[in-house]
């Protein structure tokens, strides 16, 4: 996919978390928050943890 954005509506109340580490079943590779898989991503007023 190409062009897409999250926007939210602010970095301190719009938050997307995942509590996983890479000492889960898995390790690393299956331990991300989110994964993007597209070209031209942009986040605007959005946290990550």
């Amino acid at each position: 996919k190409g062009n897409l954005t999250f926007q939210g509506q602010g970095y301190h109340t719009t938050i997307i978390s995942w509590n996983d580490t890479a000492n889960s079943t898995g390790g690393t590779i299956y331990s991300a928050s989110v994964a993007i898989f597209a070209n031209n991503f942009i986040a605007y007023n959005i946290s990550f943890q």
